[in-house]
């Protein structure tokens, strides 16, 4: 069991004031020395913005019906252990036994408290009750007798002889006697906090001084009204089950990966996001990396993927409009094939153009001036706004094939979105997956000022979207007789849904976004057989991602690509014997390597992952070298990833490692590896019952070499027996001609190392004098 308390602060329904009071507490026990570990039940992201303000930590959704409930543990674990709290405040959703349906728990914060094995703080409000107030937790008490509602506090209460008369009321019964008086708040003006469509506004909708005002009041009161002793008492009375697994990071293979880097939105215009999909994608290999749409001029440098989260767009629009840089930036980006996942906000932004009302340009002048903020929640006939029409149309990235307009109606609820073909295939997950998902909205596409929504005239539902080709998902709400719906648009790599998706709600999830983001990174192959698995994993996309090769490289997806990699000795129509005096020259010479890199084009090109083998320094730059040039470049060292197999079965591992590398699909990986080896399995059945030749392997003639590593493996699987006694991944060594004429070879195998055929053959010549049948 953990040892950290927890409280859950619930409500009997929305508006009581829970999110103020959680608030407060927080506020509170943080100025008194906690550290406090703010949660959110439900899907809410406001609510969690005040909580971070308050506590200084980010606040942690725990949704039931989206996470289930050891994905909700298991957030709640890895938070408190981040934060090292000495405290975590549960703030509920809605009233306390509200969730998906009406039904069930589902979804509800009674669900996620028992979960816990937390306490329940009621907050009830007392406005024009008093001994009715006793009647109200003794419903919420006795509702469900595995929930422990340990405490309440009245809010709203009128005065000393109000607070006497709750305290009776609550005396009165036995089942409320159990229940503790936490405190009984008075109503207080200056505690009132903006609204607006989606709730509360966030803290930094406010002024500072006004916010700063604002938690002073609060935390004054709760020193006043509230026993703050007895909740942390009743707090340490917490039980949150034991993990089953202990909490993990990344994968050796993760580990083993180059980095991929995701630049995440984050301001005042994008500000709805899980925290917990950040730590997930962080979990599944990505460096996660935030800029401002607001105010920076480009995207973060070097990123794979884009995500563009919810929030506010509407009230900044004027601004993000005036920002063409950042939305060229965005559109390039997008463009090049990089992978950008849009959510609500996000997908509002890369729209072609946002049409909002008057009333939100209202909202957001009195946000930025920080004065007091109006009701925005519809326009009135006849309104006499003093602002322009073209105020109202505010030109966004142009990447999608619809406008936005904002509406006054709204779209919430908790939806199952399956994922559609084209989705499935970009995230390397199976079509009709089904994700759990919410949304809540006020606006809409359109396209030519109409709703973009193609309408089934008989049942009302969604069949389409005007212009777009390919939908992201099929939706369907999780409301009473509720149709499937085609939603959201792909247009390239870039995903753009009204869906908040949360990656904790499908273990996939994470790994696929970073999956698809590592899928457009550019590649640098500096070892032939690295660039024949590039190739042979990529199909026809490796033109397009292969960009740098070393000389020896000749796979014709190779060509085009810019030479990397040179030796640095001219080997050019050299012999075996001349090639080992020239690199012994050289050596003598004080050259440290025998191969050169293009270090100036590494540091202008910039690809993200770069293959480099350690099994010979003479046939192509051997890890070392390349590690160096990519650290003078100033690129990530993680960058180069280093292949060593010596065996038959370790160049299929090397397929699959650079297969993760690339972003493919491991079930797409595991189909070409898996036809390679259906093609060992056949040469292996076709030589079983054949005499096995006595088979001599050379790589080199002058001097003789008996070739080694993964070639004596062939010889075997290949149904020959090597003369020398070589041994699969065994090394290469020098031999003596003598030992070569005694091993009573039938059949002599030339592979030179950095020979062509044409060349090798050449070089054959001197073996003849060597090998009785030489020639």
């Amino acid at each position: 069991m953990t040892s950290t308390p927890v409280i859950v602060v619930a409500g009997t329904n929305s508006g009581v004031g829970k999110t103020t009071l959680a608030v407060g507490l927080m506020s509170t026990l943080r100025e008194a020395g906690l550290k406090v570990q703010p949660f959110k039940v439900g899907p809410d992201f406001l609510d969690g913005i005040h909580h971070e303000e308050a506590c200084g930590t980010n606040s942690v959704n725990l949704d039931g019906w989206m996470m289930g409930k050891e994905g909700c543990l298991e957030a709640f674990r890895e938070a408190i252990a981040a934060s090292a709290a000495d405290i975590a405040i549960v703030e509920g959703c809605m009233g306390l036994y509200d969730g998906r349906d009406g039904r069930s728990e589902e979804g509800s914060t009674a669900q996620v408290a028992k979960w816990l094995g937390a306490p329940v703080l009621l907050v009830l409000d007392a406005w024009s009750l008093s001994r009715s107030a006793a009647a109200m937790a003794h419903g919420y008490k006795t509702f469900d007798q595995d929930l422990r509602l340990a405490g309440v506090l009245f809010n709203r209460v009128a005065g000393a002889s109000h607070a006497t008369w709750l305290r009776e009321a609550m005396e009165s019964a036995p089942s409320t006697t159990t229940i503790k008086v936490l405190g009984c708040l008075p109503s207080d003006k200056r505690l009132d906090a903006p609204e607006r469509l989606l709730g509360l506004l966030p803290p930094l909708a406010m002024t500072s001084g006004k916010q700063s005002d604002r938690l002073a009041t609060l935390r004054m009161l709760m020193k006043e009204y509230v026993d703050l002793s007895a909740l942390k008492v009743l707090a340490a009375s917490s039980s949150v089950p034991p993990s089953i697994q202990p909490i993990t990071g990344q994968t050796i293979q993760e580990l083993s990966l180059p980095p991929v880097r995701i630049a995440v939105a984050r301001d005042e215009a994008f500000c709805f996001v899980y925290h917990d999909n950040i730590r997930l994608l962080q979990k599944a290999g990505a460096t996660v990396v935030f800029f401002s749409p607001l105010n920076d001029k480009s995207l973060p440098p070097d990123i794979d993927g884009l995500y563009l989260i919810g929030g506010y767009p509407e009230l900044h629009a004027r601004k993000l409009s005036a920002n063409s840089a950042m939305r060229g930036s965005i559109r390039d980006f997008s463009k090049s094939g990089r992978f950008v996942w849009a959510e609500c906000g996000g997908l509002m932004y890369l729209s072609q153009y946002i049409f909002v009302r008057p009333s939100d340009l209202r909202t957001s002048d009195e946000v930025a001036q920080g004065g007091p903020l109006s009701s925005a929640g519809s326009v009135k006939k006849g309104d006499d706004s003093p602002f322009e029409g073209s105020d109202l149309v505010n030109e966004m990235c142009g990447l999608l094939p619809f406008d936005v307009t904002m509406t006054p109606r709204m779209v919430m609820g908790y939806c199952t979105s399956r994922i559609g073909g084209p989705l499935a295939r970009l995230l390397g997950l199976l079509p009709e997956t089904p994700v759990r998902c919410q949304q809540y909205h006020f606006s809409e596409a359109t396209v030519d000022g109409a709703p973009a929504v193609i309408v089934d005239e008989n049942t009302g539902a969604g069949t389409g979207i005007r212009g777009v080709e390919e939908h992201a998902f099929s939706v369907t709400f999780e409301t009473p007789g509720a149709w499937p719906a085609p939603e959201g648009v792909i247009v390239g790599r870039t995903v753009a849904t009204y869906c908040h998706v949360h990656l904790g709600s499908d273990p996939r999830l994470a790994p696929a976004f970073v999956r698809a983001a590592r899928a457009s990174q550019r590649v640098a192959s500096l070892l032939p057989s690295g660039t024949d698995v590039v190739a042979l994993l990529l199909g026809s996309q490796a033109r397009g991602r292969l960009i740098g090769v070393s000389e020896h490289c000749d796979a014709p997806e190779a060509a085009g690509a810019h030479v990397v990699s040179r030796s640095a000795v001219d080997l050019n129509g050299l012999s075996g014997q001349e090639v080992e005096a020239a690199l012994q020259q050289a050596k003598d010479r004080g050259v440290e390597s025998l191969h050169c890199l293009d270090v100036a084009w590494l540091a202008k090109h910039r690809p993200a992952l770069v293959l480099t083998q350690d099994t010979c320094p003479a046939c192509d730059a051997a890890a070392g070298t390349v590690h160096g040039a990519v650290e003078a470049a100033g690129l990530d060292k993680r960058c180069a990833v280093t292949l060593r197999p010596t065996t038959i079965e370790e160049i299929m591992d090397s397929a699959r490692q650079v297969g993760r590398a690339l972003g493919v699909a491991e079930e797409a990986t595991a189909a070409v590896v898996g036809s390679l080896e259906a093609r060992l399995a056949l040469v292996a059945a076709a030589v079983q019952s054949r005499a096995r030749p006595r088979i001599l392997g050379l790589e080199s003639i002058t001097p003789l070499v008996a070739s080694g590593q993964w070639l004596p493996d062939m010889r075997l699987r290949a149904g020959g027996v090597d003369a020398l006694g070589g041994e699969a991944g065994g090394a290469c060594r020098v031999v003596e001609s003598g030992e070569v004429r005694a091993c009573r070879a039938d059949v002599v195998l030339i592979c030179c190392c950095g020979r062509s055929a044409a060349q090798a053959t050449k070089n054959r010549l001197p073996l003849r004098s060597q090998v009785p049948g030489g020639g």
